[in-house]
């Protein structure tokens, strides 16, 4: 069986597959996926998946991070109160679908967040630090929701380089109402391998 090749399509073939964390800075992102998580615990999260964009390589303030980076991903997780394990912090919601552009008075939730916020640019601070998890210490990447904020380049010609179909899961509706206060802190980053035991609320 005869095979073309072409090094300039494979050429970045090797460090899409480097799984190491990224390093500490602002990026240049676009939501992939959104979806419900549960933890071996039955700890429950939204998971937005980011994907560093790779049509931003020839901007000069972003070299060493979209230039060198791109199409890693990197995950934002929502985490519901511990109290019911059902509600989200109402102000991590606010604060994405308006860093995202979303300009409504209201929303069915989950639902509608998931569709409106997949496939949205936006940047994101991403902090790489240390993890210690039953006594292992490790490097990951964390994406805190009032670290994420509007893109500086609207205009995505972002090229996917897998088939990209986002599905959503069949969650149980309920409304948010941009006018509720009530929220608590929450606790934010990529989910690995964690435990009810490791988090901080």
């Amino acid at each position: 069986m005869k095979m073309s090749f072409n090094p300039n399509e494979v050429k970045d073939y090797a460090g899409q597959n480097d799984f190491s964390p990224l390093p500490t800075g602002n990026y240049e992102v676009i939501v992939k996926s959104v979806g419900e998580n549960t933890t071996r615990n039955g700890r429950k999260s939204m998971q937005l998946e980011l994907v560093i964009r790779n049509d931003l390589d020839n901007v000069p303030g972003l070299a060493e991070t979209n230039a060198k980076y791109h199409n890693r991903h990197v995950f934002l997780d929502l985490w519901t109160d511990k109290s019911d394990n059902q509600s989200y912090n109402v102000k991590d919601i606010q604060s994405l679908l308006y860093q995202a552009g979303f300009n409504q008075p209201e929303l069915d939730f989950p639902l509608d967040f998931i569709n409106f916020m997949t496939k949205k640019p936006l940047k994101a601070f991403i902090k790489k630090e240390k993890n210690d998890f039953n006594g292992k210490v490790t490097e990951r990447n964390r994406v805190a929701p009032y670290n994420v904020t509007k893109t500086d380049f609207p205009n995505v010609q972002h090229q996917w380089s897998d088939v990209h179909a986002s599905e959503s899961q069949s969650t149980p509706d309920f409304k948010v109402n941009f006018n509720d206060s009530n929220s608590t802190d929450s606790f934010n980053g990529e989910q690995q391998a964690i435990s009810d035991d490791d988090l901080p609320f």
